[in-house]
């Protein structure tokens, strides 16, 4: 395999598991809150029976029954749940809009997912989104799959019509394969393959697999109910394409295979876990199987040997109802189970089912009590294992002394006994995912221990498993992980370990900037001219960087981190920066919290027997030191051994070998060394090791417990480590002998257990310089080295190279292996801190290189995990940079010896809240009376009251009195700013202006008529490009039909010369090969005649005379010197008649005096030829008036789109311009703060820098000048707004909006004059259609004249010389129309003109005319026809000007346009009209193409464009509201304009 094709499949395994682990997301949002009733259930699975029940009553079918009466009463009533019954010969075009709005939901529901997918982070916005394709997925894969089915199928079901045509089955008037239906025919194999793909994958993932109360429809695995929708797709295919009653067999028989196999998987799989859902589909597919079991009955047996097995049918459908709900639910025999332990996980799961329903009816039922207490009974004498639960005499009685309660006990030890069962199963079969799936679920719903759960789900996660079960692992992981976090419990993933000092530093580093941010803030809002923009963009940056602060304290939050520096500097934070005294309080609580956990973080034996985390308990008494004392079910799972394989032995069991010799020397040492303090808790990170021989990463909690009896017990707590990427650890010793690997060291350097046991295996033997290099490498954290999987690991000759300059960025893939592997290395030392130990080793660890994100978004805080420094490398004479990591090192002991600590800054700031809570916190703070004075308003607290008199010292006690007793008023009415927190919420859910909402909803519903308007025209182009195409095919026959009657006058002409013995006139031709070729032409003339008669149509009124002059009586036929006025159609038929009277008369009759032939002499040369020009005009006007009709529809069209654009591009303008104006007089606002409150500001602001900065350490001492330059930071799909006082911004996305807008109605246009060129190729089809009539009948005419000068042709009309002029203008013009029009011509066609007219085409008239040959086409007059037919025509002409002074040249003339003329000009014409008709369907597909982009384009602006959009302008108002939040709460109030705004804008909800 080359390097380019593992990189493209290294390539497309990681964008297949981004997919996948997208998809898995957005299939989690969509379970979230899914619900279904019994009622709905009851009510979606008993349409879904009928639907089913439809095929084999269906109209295809149904005879089988032999009783059609009953039938067509049954297929009535079941056509009611199906749609394509409904639409039978309705018409093609109600059939495809059908089919079209099927297929463009499941493009929508592809869209919304592809949507969710772009957006998994923007929850709330998402939530109608999520809801829309929730319901759209389940009526698609219930109700709606059955008729969207059969509309698919039914567009490529076909059959064969009384005429032998393969037509429709559902549309007769439509012939299958043809162009109107093949792009339709392929589209729907396309969309079936999409549909079936889609619905499959529903069905596998969205289901909700663990017993759930509010989801009836629970299943334990989709597989089974995805067969329903196979059924239905497998049945619907064959009854649509297979051809009955000739092959009706292979449907019953389809339907019945696939119904009992159905059957079997939903009876005895036992897909529900709803005992009586079960039952009904077991109910359902019971009543199918019988259908179909009893149609074939009736197909194979009816009639010679049965009678009336419809009624058999309907007698047995009640019967099977009985039985399945009179069957009693599955019971298990518990005295066998006992006698013989269940082996297959199948009977396991079973049991423990059955164990766990008995223990649920125990309480109601006696007789369950009965048997749970036999079965208890019996396990206890034979269950074989000895650490049996059974056989726990001990913990079997401190359960009844702790509950006192029969069913608890019952209860606790059912439960306890099934998790041996599993364990003991998952262990016999460790590759079961169902047994680990059943467990993990019992773990959650029975134990309420999620972590233990989430421990199994990782553990099945890690082998080769089905991506339906994958999907089941994921989410239930991530639900476990969303509970712990939401509870506020540790996280499980002990791996991610946050320094405190790290924490401290970068929120230290943010909180310093947003005060100076604030500091910036206020110092806008004091300048004389103030900037509104400037406001408006300091503002955003500090809620931007707020935002972040906040997810930063709410990560350590929820990871429990705790350091009273960063506690005690958050309360300031909250005190003095965002002066909000709730959450100040709220910390410190949560401070004086965490400080009594410290002191109170107790363990007991009984706590951890039943810990859900793994638990060890180590005894330290003398004789037993380092003897395991006891371990919980947790440890053996995590650890693979049972019980009785580690209670009494040493702990080195599960050590690595290389500290074995050390470890009871080291406790030892820990017990004497230990201080009270560092009793509580100490914690370290260690590596274990498990059944299998292979150590694992974890972290250790250890406790010294001290019971009643005096002994004391170590207690470690394991936490487990999460990797979801291969990390490989190696212990070597000081020589570099491997001593443990762990397992992902099989895949990562193709390394095992055995491999290890088997030979003492150096680390050089890998990599062959890392020893003498670990000085180089020992403690940095990104050495790079190479490692070459496909040579021999023994090799000693393989190099090494590693690197010390940063990251790398190869991609690398979990499961395909490159040649030269790159891995990031650290070396650590193994030093024991004994006499006689020192250094014993090292541990080793590599990992795959993964590249490093791209940063979008500014975070400091990453920025102070990973420094990035340069160091000078001596031996390169250069500099290289590479990250620091400042995370904590492996095998660290960090003690938390903090107590309750109180400085005298404490002291001081709790103070100062004691103060501030003293003080009143009465609403009517800050709200002064005043008083009219001497004509001056004066502060009435601020007098005296010798400046006041009596009286009007009685009337400032009512003002004061007055105002105490409104308190009451305000403070409900300004309930939302008793808190910070408080305020934000009300300004989050405030009320947007209903005139915002009404544009919104009025540019929407403009989005949406455009597209309606994109699919009318649509469908009304098709509808005219079809009458267009037939159009003209009828204006070629017309002209074929007057060449073909022209070719009928030849004949005849002949004929009559060949009686009467003009020899020197007549051809070479006998009397039965003319008769035999005038039968033949004239059969073709009945047949274009009868099609040309039956179209009939409507000329627009300015071309109303042609069809006026078509549709008269107005042609003059003579017959015997009367005449006789027809219609042009009845004219062509009276002359038809005459010419089939005369090939049925002998050659002897065709003389002067035959009527018959003298009738279609003078019509023929006179009305029919002259008058062609009727049907012509006729036909040409009608296109004309179809492509003018369309012409206009197009304008009506493309002037509708423009004004709905311009209406859009208006309202939008007017949208974004009221958006701005509405967060200018909100920046207005805020400009009302008075000096007073923004000096007091100051100085808490100040004070807070002046506390952070006084506690900077040495090494961030550059950090100041930084924070002078401007901060950016960016939050997804925010811009800064208002950067300038103009309209730049407003302007700039109406311009974008109207681009997007503009680029869509280019495509409508496109669309809609694709058929402007057809215009052009009128006239090329005209002129080759006709050409060879003119040629025709100036031989006929001129020979007419020569034997008869007084004959009238052309009502006398007719002049030789003109006429060869006429001609041979005509020959010129087709040349020059060719010419013009070849960017419009089909290629293939050209170059056939191109053969017949300019290079040779005798090869084609040999193909066409077998009678000719080759040597006879090319040496015919001189070999003129071999120079192509624009040198025969020019001679033809000159041979028609010479033949009427020398008759001889009639020959070569009649021979030429009889034989080389017709053959080449009908061909011609043929394959102008199939290019035609090609360009046609190149044209629909196109149009189509066009239509779809247009389409998606809507769809593109609307959701992604449109949507997004106006949700960022709303949420520039809510952010530019929250403002308001910078200002402290008290200082609000004073603002009468600002409490006015915000009373408006809070939602009464």
């Amino acid at each position: 395999m080359t390097s380019s094709s593992k990189t493209d499949q290294i390539y497309l395994m990681t964008l297949f598991k981004e997919i996948k682990t997208s998809l898995f997301k957005v299939f989690c949002l969509i379970l979230k809150e899914q619900e279904q009733t019994f009622t709905q259930t009851v009510l979606l699975s008993t349409i879904q029976l009928l639907q089913l029940l439809y095929i084999p009553f269906a109209l295809k079918i149904k005879y089988i029954w032999k009783n059609n009466q009953v039938t067509d009463v049954i297929n009535k009533i079941l056509s009611y749940f199906e749609i394509l019954l409904h639409v039978k010969d309705q018409g093609f075009s109600v059939f495809l809009y059908l089919f079209y709005s099927f297929s463009g939901l499941i493009v929508l529901i592809m869209l919304g997912l592809t949507l969710l997918v772009n957006q998994q982070n923007r929850k709330n916005s998402t939530n109608w989104i999520v809801l829309v394709v929730r319901i759209s997925i389940k009526l698609m894969i219930t109700i709606l799959f059955f008729p969207i089915n059969q509309i698919f199928f039914g567009l490529l079901a076909c059959t064969n019509n009384s005429n032998g045509i393969s037509v429709l089955v559902y549309q007769t008037n439509i012939i299958c394969w043809s162009d109107e239906h093949t792009i339709h025919a392929v589209l729907s194999i396309f969309i079936i393959l999409l549909f079936q793909i889609q619905i499959n994958t529903f069905t596998l993932f969205l289901f909700e697999a663990k017993k759930s109360n509010t989801d009836v429809f629970a299943q334990r695995s989709g597989r089974q109910f995805s067969l329903f929708h196979i059924y239905i797709t497998l049945s619907t295919m064959v009854y649509q394409l297979v051809e009955t009653p000739a092959y009706s067999i292979i449907i019953i028989l389809t339907m019945f295979v696939l119904s009992l196999h159905f059957f079997y998987q939903i009876k005895y799989s036992a897909p529900f876990y709803n005992q009586y859902v079960q039952k009904l589909w077991n109910v359902i597919t019971a009543i199918n199987c019988w259908t179909t079991l009893m149609i074939n009955f009736s197909f194979f047996l009816e009639g010679p040997y049965f009678q009336n097995s419809l009624l058999g049918y309907a007698l047995g459908i009640p019967i099977l109802i009985g039985i399945i709900f009179k069957q009693q639910d599955q019971e298990i025999d518990l005295l066998f189970s006992n006698l013989n332990q269940a082996q297959q996980p199948n009977e396991l799961i079973s049991l423990c089912g059955y164990l766990l329903t008995l223990n649920e009816k125990s309480i109601k039922d006696q007789h369950s009590q009965l048997l749970l207490d036999a079965f208890l009974e019996i396990h206890e004498q034979t269950c074989p294992r000895l650490d049996c639960i059974m056989k726990n005499k001990q913990l079997l009685r401190q359960i009844q002394n702790k509950h006192q309660n029969r069913q608890i006990e019952n209860k606790i030890i059912i439960n306890e006994l099934i998790i041996q069962m599993l364990t003991f199963g998952i262990k016999m079969q460790p590759l079961n995912i169902d047994l680990r799936l059943y467990y993990s679920f019992f773990l959650i719903d029975e134990i309420k221990s999620p972590q233990l759960a989430f421990i199994e789900l990782s553990q099945a996660e890690n082998n080769s498993i089905p991506i339906d079960q994958q999907f089941i692992i994921y989410r239930y992981k991530k639900l476990i992980e969303d509970v712990q976090v939401e509870n506020d419990v540790t996280k499980l993933d002990t791996n991610n370990f946050i320094n405190n000092q790290n924490i401290q530093i970068s929120l230290n580093q943010k909180l310093e900037a947003q005060c100076i941010l604030q500091l910036e803030f206020l110092a806008a809002l004091e300048d004389e001219k103030p900037d509104l923009a400037k406001i408006d963009s300091v503002g955003f940056k500090i809620l931007r960087l707020k935002k972040f602060i906040d997810k930063e304290w709410q990560k350590v939050q929820q990871q429990n981190v705790y350091s009273p520096t960063l506690f005690k500097m958050m309360s300031k934070y909250f005190f003095f920066v965002l002066s909000d005294e709730y959450e100040g309080n709220m910390t410190l609580m949560k401070q004086d919290k965490f400080i009594k956990l410290q002191i109170n973080d107790l363990i007991n034996l009984e706590q951890a027997s039943i810990e859900s985390s793994p638990i060890i308990i180590l005894n330290t008494e003398q004789n037993n030191f380092g003897i395991i004392k006891d371990v919980n079910i947790a440890s053996c799972s995590f650890l693979g051994f049972s019980k009785s394989d580690l209670i009494e032995r040493k702990l080195s069991v599960i050590q690595p070998q290389i500290y074995i010799n050390y470890h009871d020397q080291l406790i030892d040492n820990y017990l004497k060394r230990i201080t009270d303090i560092q009793k509580s808790k100490v914690e370290k990170v260690i590596f274990i090791k498990n059944k299998q021989g292979y150590i694992q990463q974890c972290s250790l909690q250890i406790k010294q417990l001290m019971t009643q009896n005096q002994e004391v017990f170590l207690i470690g707590k394991i936490g487990i480590e999460l990797v979801y990427k291969p990390i490989c650890y190696l212990i070597c010793n000081t020589d570099g002998i491997i001593k443990e690997i762990n397992c992902a060291c099989i895949k990562l350097l193709r390394l095992d257990i055995q491999m290890i046991k088997a030979s003492n295996k150096n680390i050089k033997d890998l990599f062959p310089d890392i020893m003498s290099r670990i000085p180089e490498i020992l403690g940095k954290k990104n050495s790079i080295i190479s490692f070459n999987i496909n040579s021999n690991q023994l090799n000693p000759q393989r190099s090494s190279s590693i690197k010390s300059s940063g990251m790398d960025s190869t991609l690398l893939d979990d499961c395909v292996m490159d040649e030269s592997l790159k891995l990031q290395c650290q070396i650590q030392e193994i030093y024991i801190d004994l006499p006689n130990a020192g250094l014993i080793g090292y541990v080793f660890k590599f990992e795959k290189i993964t590249p490093p994100s791209i940063p979008t978004i500014h975070n400091t805080m990453v920025d102070n995990f990973y420094k990035f420094n340069f160091k000078f490398n001596s031996q390169l004479d250069t500099y290289f940079g590479s990250y620091q990591n400042y995370m904590q090192t492996l095998h660290k002991i960090s003690y938390d010896t903090s107590s309750v600590v109180s400085s005298q800054e404490d002291q001081q700031l709790r103070q100062v809240n004691r103060k501030q809570t003293k003080k009143s916190t009465s609403i009517s703070n800050g709200i002064k009376t005043v008083r009219l004075i001497n004509g001056m308003l004066i502060d009435v607290e601020g007098l005296s009251e010798e400046e006041i008199s009596e009286s009007e010292q009685n009337e400032l006690e009512n003002i004061k009195q007055e105002t105490k007793d409104s308190d009451s008023v305000i403070q409900s009415d300004y309930i939302f700013l008793k808190t910070k927190s408080s305020l934000i919420s009300m300004i989050k859910s405030s009320i947007i202006p209903s005139f915002l909402n009404s544009l919104r909803y009025l540019i929407s519903i403009l989005i949406v008529g455009l597209l309606t308007l994109g699919y009318l025209q649509f469908f009304f182009d098709i509808n005219y490009q079809d009458k267009i195409k037939n159009g003209l095919d009828l204006f070629y026959q017309s002209n074929q039909r007057l060449s073909k009657i022209l070719i009928v006058q030849s004949y005849i002409q002949e004929l009559k010369f060949m009686n009467l013995k003009y020899e020197n006139l007549t051809s070479n031709y006998n009397f039965d090969e003319l008769k035999e070729a005038n039968i033949k032409i004239l059969n073709e003339i009945t047949n274009l005649q009868s099609k040309l008669s039956q179209a009939s149509f409507d000329l627009a009124p300015q071309y109303i005379s042609y069809q006026q002059e078509y549709e008269d009586s107005a042609i003059e036929m003579t017959q015997s010197n009367v005449v006789i006025n027809y219609t042009f159609n009845e004219a062509i038929e009276q002359t038809l008649v005459k010419a089939l009277s005369l090939s049925q008369q002998d050659l002897s009759s065709y003389t002067d005096d035959n009527v018959d032939l003298n009738y279609f002499e003078t019509n023929s040369y006179n009305s029919i030829v002259y008058h062609n020009y009727v049907a012509q005009f006729y036909y040409y006007y009608y296109m004309v008036t179809v492509l003018e009709e369309k012409s206009q529809n197009v304008q009506i069209i493309l002037i509708l789109v423009t004004l709905i654009l311009f209406i859009i591009y208006v309202a939008c303008s007017i949208l974004i311009l009221k958006i701005k104006n509405l967060r200018d007089s909100i920046l207005v606002l805020l400009l009302q703060v008075q000096e007073q409150q923004i000096i007091t500001l100051k100085k808490n602001y100040e004070y807070f820098l002046q506390l952070i900065q006084s506690k900077e350490d040495e090494e961030n001492l550059d950090y100041e000048e930084e924070l002078r330059k401007p901060i950016q930071y960016q939050e997804e799909g925010a811009q800064d707004s208002l950067k300038t006082n103009d309209n730049d911004e407003a302007q700039f996305l109406i311009k974008k909006k109207r681009k997007k807008f503009e680029n869509s109605h280019t495509i409508l246009r496109n669309i809609l004059t694709l058929d402007s060129r057809y215009n052009a190729i009128l006239p090329v089809l005209n002129l080759t259609s006709i050409i060879e009539s003119y040629l025709r009948f100036g031989d006929n005419s001129f020979k007419q004249k020569y034997v008869d000068n007084d004959f009238l042709i052309n009502f006398g009309n007719f002049n030789s010389q003109d006429y060869i002029q006429i001609l041979k203008n005509m020959v010129s013009d087709i040349h020059k129309q060719h010419s013009e029009n070849s960017n419009v011509l089909d290629i293939g066609y050209v170059g056939i003109f191109e053969q017949i007219f300019i290079l040779n085409p005798c090869n084609l008239i040999k193909d066409i005319d077998s009678s000719v040959s080759l040597n006879e086409c090319e040496s015919f007059n001189d070999g003129i026809i071999n120079q192509g037919l624009s040198m025969a025509t020019i001679k033809y002409i000159k041979y028609l000007e010479q033949a009427l002074k020398n008759p001889m040249y009639f020959t070569n003339i009649r021979k030429t346009q009889l034989t080389y003329f017709k053959d080449s000009f009908q061909y011609l014409g043929d394959k102008l009209i199939e290019s035609i008709s090609n360009d046609f369907s190149v044209n629909q597909l196109t149009k189509v193409s066009l239509f779809t982009v247009f389409n998606l384009l809507m769809l593109f602006v609307y959701f992604f464009i449109w949507i997004p959009l106006i949700r960022n302008l709303i949420q520039s108002i809510i952010k530019t509201r929250l403002l308001f939040s910078l200002i402290p709460n008290n200082d609000l109030l004073k603002i009468k304009a600002i409490i006015q705004y915000l009373l408006q804008i809070r939602n009464p909800m």
